[in-house]
């Protein structure tokens, strides 16, 4: 056993601000403890996230950010601990439920298929389809919608493998908030464990792009997870 310095969480709007006003916590967290091999890395965190929130885990090394945001992710189950999400319980089994409940756990390692275009990347695992084939026209209209909401200046059948890395970590960032329900008004969580960040000022500005982006696709809570450590 060893002591881990805990996580903190650095809201963008206090309590009482302008987003939460009289609203309730679109995601809440109560109590959760998750331990590896007898090692405790997390300990009763609760943590409240409401609408139009952008969240901040703050911490060194081995404080917990990642096991927490792959909880919330549905990667990893809690040893304890319960969760929230619009007033309802919610125990993810997978990322696939997190993410038909409206969250999208993106990793801090790109997980991109190179050989694939941007707008198949965008869509992996739920390409929308017409007729039982891939509807490739809608694909593409959608993920550059998409594209150019995140501010990229990328064609949707650009393959992967010809892009720069900063580039390919957008297209990762992309495939968050382009589910099946995207366009349709649906609620929508966002976990990013994005760990470099070398100065203050670029973090003011990474944050300002994802929180810009994100409201611009209708994803109305952002949780910025891993930010230093």
């Amino acid at each position: 056993h060893h002591a881990i310095d805990p996580i903190m969480a650095l809201h963008s709007t206090q309590a009482g601000g302008a987003v939460r006003g009289g609203a309730s916590p679109r995601l809440s967290v109560r109590g959760i403890s998750k331990s590896f091999s007898g090692n405790q890395v997390l300990s009763g965190i609760d943590l409240d996230i409401y609408p139009g929130e952008l969240v901040a885990l703050l911490g060194e090394n081995g404080a917990g950010k990642s096991t927490f945001s792959s909880i919330v992710g549905g990667l990893i189950p809690p040893d304890s601990g319960t969760m929230q999400w619009e007033s309802k319980p919610y125990a993810p089994a997978s990322p696939g439920e997190g993410i038909d409940t409206g969250i999208v756990l993106i990793h801090q390692e790109m997980r991109l298929l190179p050989d694939l275009t941007v707008a198949e990347n965008v869509f992996v695992g739920r390409l929308p389809n017409r007729g039982g084939f891939v509807d490739r026209d809608s694909m593409n209209r959608r993920a550059q919608e998409q594209l150019h909401r995140l501010g990229l200046d990328i064609a949707p059948t650009t393959l992967v493998r010809t892009l720069r890395v900063a580039a390919q970590q957008q297209v990762e960032i992309a495939k968050g908030p382009a589910g099946p329900d995207y366009g349709r008004g649906a609620a929508s969580g966002y976990v990013n464990l994005a760990s470099k960040v070398p100065t203050s000022e670029n973090f003011t500005a990474g944050a300002a792009n994802i929180k810009g982006a994100c409201k611009a696709a209708g994803v109305d809570v952002q949780f910025l997870g891993n930010v230093w450590g």
